[in-house]
């Protein structure tokens, strides 16, 4: 008898819970109209992972580097955005990794070289310029472009029902 009793109060409570529900008094909370409330554009910020050697040797300490984006592997004029600084970078075995960020007009699918000069230990005598300059290669999800409205519109249309 007492699972009978436990089983009705259950069946009270969720009905009870339905109506309260139903009628606005229990607050919940609002979902997104769409997937695209949940998508946040992507920024000009990117990671560079690298590794420094000398003499063959990679190095492990915290060393101070300087990044500049070019548009062309060897030309001295066409530095595109600010030069990034970024000191006492630590290495280990070599591996670096940094946040880069060289403006929002930066990309705009041309080809791109990194410059990077370092010195180490950090805070110690004269940066040296790496050589050669780091080609820039597009990866899987920077294809995507938020600006690319048009084309979108494009190929929602062409994959519409009956456009063949």
């Amino acid at each position: 008898m007492n699972r009978k009793y436990s089983f009705m109060a259950f069946i009270v409570t969720l009905v009870a819970a339905l109506m309260l529900n139903g009628s606005g008094a229990i607050a919940q909370e609002s979902s997104p109209q769409s997937t695209a409330d949940l998508v946040e554009p992507v920024g000009p910020v990117f990671t560079y992972q690298g590794q420094l050697k000398n003499d063959g040797w990679p190095i492990t300490g915290n060393c101070d580097f300087q990044f500049s984006l070019w548009d062309s592997p060897s030309n001295l004029t066409g530095q595109i955005g600010p030069m990034q600084a970024r000191p006492g970078v630590p290495l280990n075995h070599g591996l670096f990794t940094v946040q880069l960020d060289f403006g929002p007009d930066a990309f705009g699918g041309e080809a791109r070289w990194l410059e990077i000069a370092a010195r180490c230990p950090a805070g110690s005598g004269s940066y040296i310029t790496l050589t050669p300059r780091q080609p820039l290669t597009p990866t899987p999800y920077a294809l995507y472009s938020s600006s690319t409205g048009a084309l979108q519109d494009r190929a929602v249309a062409a994959n519409a029902p009956g456009m063949d």
